[in-house]
């Protein structure tokens, strides 16, 4: 998944993301905030705050997809 700053998530992360989602078998909004508070973690340091953010974004879209 691309962005305007060409950061990507890619397929392994997604699955991971969906893994982890789905280990409590919950969809919770309290689930999903702690998940993604386990992903920005785990952003690499030398991204800048709009790779950051972009990152973020594909994450999210990823989590929609979880939830839809």
């Amino acid at each position: 998944m691309h962005s305007k700053y060409n950061i990507k998530i890619s397929k392994s992360e997604m699955k991971t993301i969906h893994k982890q989602m789905n280990r409590n078998h919950k969809k919770s909004n309290e689930n999903v905030i702690v998940k993604l508070r386990y992903i920005i973690d785990s952003f690499p340091s030398y991204l800048d705050l709009n790779q950051q953010l972009s990152k973020l974004l594909c994450c999210l879209n990823a989590v929609y997809q979880f939830l839809k």
